[in-house]
């Protein structure tokens, strides 16, 4: 496969990745926001939770372009040449490996194991649910500050390739 095909997956994975996981944390902050102004009304409870399980079948894209970027995003580097001892290239795989990889491991195990587990066991254990659809609010809210200032640190790195 060409070096343009490669680069071509890159980008669309790095697409794929950005506006799935922003989008649609903001259908779900949203959701919970309206559900917690009234939280008695049952049709936005209704919603809030048709929102959150349909996130969960969004977010596997999100997972799944996200492991495309990593090899395909190796390969870009080393058949470009490019060394870690670039500066540029260095801050770009610290945030890669040490914010973003752990962040997505952690989206991982929630949005795949903890919170579907405890929606299919919310009338058995109302309490479970609560705290798992709490935590996945804080990681939310966290995670698209976090992810909001790494994807145009990244961008930066990339695009201007400063001397660091």
């Amino acid at each position: 496969m060409s070096f343009l095909w490669w680069k071509l997956i890159h980008l669309s994975a790095a697409i794929v990745w950005c506006a799935s996981a922003l989008g649609a944390f903001w259908y779900v902050i949203v959701a919970w926001w309206e559900r917690r102004k009234l939280p008695e009304d049952q049709e936005l409870v209704r919603r809030d939770e048709w929102v959150r399980w349909h996130f969960l079948v969004v977010v596997i894209l999100e997972h799944v372009s996200f492991l495309v970027l990593l090899p395909s995003g190796w390969y870009l580097m080393t058949s470009m040449g490019y060394k870690l001892a670039m500066g540029w290239l260095a801050a770009k795989v610290a945030i890669v490996v040490f914010v973003l990889i752990p962040l997505e491991v952690f989206d991982i195990w929630l949005s795949h194991w903890q919170v579907p587990r405890t929606h299919l066991r919310r009338v058995e254990n109302p309490d479970a649910y609560a705290r798992a659809v709490r935590l996945h609010n804080i990681f939310l809210v966290v995670g698209m500050a976090v992810v909001g200032i790494c994807i145009p640190a990244i961008l930066w790195l990339v695009v201007f390739k400063p001397p660091l």
